[in-house]
């Protein structure tokens, strides 16, 4: 059975803003929502609600489709170029 303060969705998630907010919040919810089952979705939510830049949502592709590379920016290449023989043959649907 869950403590009760995470039986209330709203203290739930006060909460956790409260955490986030704080210095180190974003690795301490981080944390939370890999170590707790009862923390696990409310804990995501809060970090997916606002990034600080692209690279979370740009590391879901597949990995055939990007590769790392070591040098200034993003660290990404597309690999589509070496896949697809002209750019006539891509398809947007």
């Amino acid at each position: 059975m869950y403590p009760t303060i995470l039986r209330d969705a709203d203290v739930t998630q006060k909460l956790l803003d409260a955490i986030i907010d704080a210095p180190a919040g974003r690795r301490s919810v981080s944390r939370l929502a890999r170590t707790c089952k009862a923390f696990c979705e409310p804990a995501l939510n809060v970090l997916w609600r606002e990034l600080d830049s692209l690279i979370p949502i740009i590391a879901l592709f597949p990995a055939h489709l990007l590769k790392r590379v070591r040098r200034p920016g993003l660290g990404l290449v597309c690999c589509l170029q070496d896949e697809v023989s002209s750019d006539a043959d891509l398809h947007i649907g």
